[in-house]
């Protein structure tokens, strides 16, 4: 469906296809969390309680995506209050890196041109090893934290982060999120 949307975008020549599929998630998963059709979903994503960590593994892979990510972290929590919270960050971080590898393949490919072209019309030679020092903590906290981890996989796909490091550096940080989500969902 999102193939077919982002054709139909680039058809009609918009320029900024990104960010208005961005929003386009945003306002989703705004009308989807809204009390109408909250319980529902809240009995959705407690079902998957009942699979255990398959369902934890279902709902990690999930975490990395914009219109998914506040229904994912609401179910990780309800799973980390039944499961054990280590494993619950073990296996959903493993898959969340599964899906930010997904974005990253296509973000490396279409935004370092871009990225390159912002960097010569705005950013001089210091700012720019400022940038490249920063972006991955930045990166990091943005995949750690139940933000949409897209900006965050763009930007080290711009930056051209090796697949190994990526992988490795994802990884690490969607253990530690999920971990403290899934934490807290056991503490409350």
């Amino acid at each position: 469906m999102i193939p077919e949307i982002a054709a139909g975008i680039k058809k009609y020549g918009i320029k900024y296809e990104n960010l208005l599929l961005l929003l386009a998630s945003l306002t989703a998963a705004l009308v989807i969390l809204s009390p109408v059709y909250f319980r529902a979903l809240e009995s959705f994503i407690l079902s998957f309680g009942e699979y255990g960590y398959l369902g934890v593994a279902v709902v990690g892979f999930f975490f990395a995506y914009g219109i998914t990510t506040p229904i994912a972290t609401v179910g990780l929590a309800a799973l980390g209050g039944v499961l054990d919270p280590i494993f619950v960050g073990l296996i959903g971080g493993t898959t969340a890196a599964i899906s930010d590898f997904i974005i990253y393949f296509f973000a490396r490919r279409k935004l370092s041109a871009t990225e390159r072209k912002i960097e010569k019309k705005f950013l001089n030679k210091k700012y720019s090893r400022v940038w490249h020092a920063a972006a991955p903590i930045v990166a990091g906290f943005i995949i750690a934290s139940p933000l949409p981890d897209e900006l965050a996989a763009g930007i080290l796909g711009a930056l051209r982060f090796d697949k190994k490091r990526f992988l490795i550096f994802v990884w690490v940080a969607e253990i530690v999120g999920i971990f403290i989500i899934a934490t807290l969902g056991k503490i409350f």
